[in-house]
């Protein structure tokens, strides 16, 4: 286990994360695995992988291994029917968005939330309707210039809408994504009266500078975008047809023993 306070540096944190890789869930696990749940599943891994490395779980701002700045992100790749490949399951998210500090900030790497996104630690797992799934990659994510001049792209269109008041939208969008987060599709429905058992959100990322009620958005990166990452980290070819994107099953399991 590493120190839950104190990493010594990034060799031990990546020898670690790598020994990881074509582990099951089940030889991983120090307590019972529950039944599968689809809902529940990535967020089960994702503490998991943090109990493996030694990392108390928190909420806090900052990165999950605060002293290096790295987030731990967990993310699932799904075989594609008739492909022979496998894609990204779903987008990676990285956290709610503030209006206001979008508001704000002129580029995506000013916003509060780009210390989360700047450092991951991404783990792949092979997605099945399972509990017990084997994790197949880790590595570490500091995206490159070219992939962040994407993204600023995107995040220009995606400000330009909330400077203007328009309500957002995943349409349009290369790299960047933003999509509605449940509960609710507005903050008002927790101050509206009468509702119990709702926890409030905190007062900055509740708030618009121009509209009355602030949508519950997340943002993150769209699956093919992440697939091309996913693709360039593991140094496999991602291959395309339409619209579609993969990487080839031979290439994704290649470094581990048959």
């Amino acid at each position: 286990m590493l120190n839950t306070d104190r990493y010594w540096n990034f060799e031990s944190l990546i020898k670690q994360s790598k020994a990881i890789e074509g582990k099951w869930v089940e030889s991983l696990a120090s307590r019972e695995i529950p039944p599968y749940d689809a809902q529940k599943q990535k967020s089960f891994f994702g503490l998991l992988i943090e109990e493996c490395l030694g990392i108390a779980p928190n909420t806090r701002a900052e990165p999950d291994i605060s002293d290096l700045g790295i987030e731990i992100k967990v993310s699932g790749f799904k075989q594609l029917s008739g492909e022979g490949g496998l894609n990204a399951k779903e987008r990676l998210v990285f956290g709610l968005i503030d209006y206001l500090d979008v508001a704000k900030s002129e580029r995506l790497v000013d916003l509060k939330i780009w210390n989360k996104i700047k450092r991951q630690l991404i783990f792949i797992y092979e997605y099945k309707k399972s509990m017990n799934v084997r994790f197949v990659h880790s590595f570490l994510w500091e995206p490159s210039g070219q992939e962040v001049a994407i993204l600023e792209a995107d995040y220009a269109i995606l400000r330009t809408a909330v400077i203007q008041g328009e309500h957002l939208s995943g349409k349009g969008f290369s790299a960047l994504d933003n999509f509605p987060k449940h509960p609710g599709k507005h903050y008002s429905k927790y101050r509206s009266a009468g509702r119990q058992g709702l926890v409030p959100p905190s007062s900055e990322v509740s708030q618009h500078p121009v509209l009355h009620d602030a949508e519950k958005r997340g943002l993150g990166i769209k699956n093919r975008f992440f697939t091309k990452v996913v693709a360039e980290q593991i140094g496999a070819p991602m291959l395309k047809s339409g619209s579609s994107v993969w990487i080839d099953r031979r290439d994704f399991f290649r470094h581990l023993p048959e």
